[in-house]
């Protein structure tokens, strides 16, 4: 178990399920597929399936703030909490949300991989009430270290209790 700012992670599970595809970068979808279950006061998990390059190097410098998924090839950054701005429906005026805001980070040198695998990796958080912010919804980013790329995916659990 890892502890950072306040909040506690576990890796549930992580499966790279291989047999490599051959696709083109533009039929990867550009954000990871993300769910947050509230499975208990304060206590959640955080699936996220997302097309990573085949080949990936080792992270030489492990990020700050984060855990191993894969130890030094992919790890999770949390990043606090950040306001975004979205189309889920929100009581803020200004149609943003606060979210608890993740990278999934991994290093491809490749600039335009050919060959992508599927990985599915489940975590848990949990939380003090008195120890963190509370947050309506998460947001996952994709984060390859070479070259430097973006994006991402906001989800809310179906009861946002935090």
């Amino acid at each position: 178990m890892t502890q950072i700012a306040g909040l506690k992670f576990e890796l549930l599970n992580h499966i790279n399920y291989g047999n490599a595809c051959s696709i083109p970068d533009y039929e990867i979808g550009f954000n990871p597929i993300i769910k947050v279950e509230n499975i208990e006061k304060n206590k959640f998990i955080v699936s996220i399936c997302n097309y990573l390059p085949e080949i990936l190097f080792p992270i030489k410098d492990t990020p700050s703030s984060s855990f191993p998924i894969k130890e030094s090839q992919i790890y999770i950054q949390y990043n606090g909490i950040t306001s975004v701005q979205t189309q889920i429906p929100t009581t803020n005026p200004d149609s943003t949300i606060i979210c608890r805001d993740f990278n999934l980070i991994y290093d491809s040198k490749e600039p335009n991989p050919e060959s992508f695998c599927f990985h599915s990796i489940v975590f848990e958080y949990s939380f003090e009430e008195t120890d963190a912010l509370n947050a309506e919804a998460i947001i996952v980013k994709d984060e390859n270290l070479d070259p430097e790329t973006s994006r991402g995916t906001v989800s809310t659990p179906a009861n946002p209790t935090t």
